[in-house]
């Protein structure tokens, strides 16, 4: 079980009405419901609708934003449940009919995100997707979304409808700072192109943000204890013969 709250996929079979936000709202056949499950606990599969109830960790792993998504999100109500209306219901009722039959967590899991591909054009599925996380979280998901961008902590404190003052303080609840997340993610995607591209260090310095390759380097050596060229070295058996 995840530490944070859980969500549900729910596929309406008959025209139904479900409490959802202290609302009644009426939902049709062939909808295709994505609901945070700490709000609406009493989902379950009846005559009227399918449920299938999933980690919010799945919905992470799953997730890979552009900074498209991130701009899309200023000034979006926050939901805590999305609706769409899938093209091809055949396969999504015969994905939930047979779910349960799903004896492998990996078919179950991919299950899920096939699932999920149907709101990932949705405006409000990259703030739901936030809803769920610490502070860290979402600033490290929206950095990554393009870790080239010269970012600033009044841009993503904007974008969250927060004042630089609430960000700071949570951060610092949590133990860490912007500028700690942001080398973070820059250092941690560096390390990764070291060890899948055959990019050099000027090139993988100016992906990650950096204007300066020596200023990269020594970020680099002092967050991993090796310099970019001696951390490729030692993960060199990772390479796939």
């Amino acid at each position: 079980m995840s530490e944070y709250a859980d969500c549900s996929l729910v596929y309406i079979k008959k025209r139904c009405t479900l409490l959802l936000g202290g609302q009644y709202i009426d939902f049709f056949p062939n909808n295709l419901i994505l609901i945070r499950n700490d709000k609406h606990s009493n989902l379950m599969t009846n005559s009227s609708k399918m449920c299938i109830h999933f980690s919010v960790d799945e919905l992470y792993k799953y997730t890979l934003f552009s900074r498209a998504d991130f701009i899309k999100i200023k000034g979006i109500c926050r939901k805590d449940h999305i609706v769409v209306q899938p093209y091809n219901v055949g396969v999504m009722s015969k994905v939930f009919n047979e779910f349960d039959s799903m004896k492998e967590q990996h078919i179950k899991k991919a299950a899920i995100c096939f699932l999920l591909s149907y709101f990932h054009l949705e405006r409000d599925f990259f703030p739901f997707f936030l809803s769920f996380y610490s502070m860290r979280h979402k600033i490290a998901t929206i950095i990554k979304t393009d870790v080239k961008h010269q970012w600033r902590l009044r841009e993503i404190a904007s974008s969250l409808c927060l004042c630089i003052s609430t960000v700071k303080k949570r951060l610092n609840k949590e133990k860490t700072s912007f500028i700690k997340i942001l080398t973070e993610c820059r250092v941690q995607h560096a390390a990764n192109q070291l060890l899948i591209s055959n990019k050099n260090i000027n090139t993988i310095s100016a992906e990650c943000g950096y204007s300066s390759v020596s200023y990269f380097i020594m970020t680099f050596t002092a967050y991993y204890g090796l310099s970019p060229h001696q951390y490729a070295q030692k993960h060199s058996c990772l390479q796939v013969y």
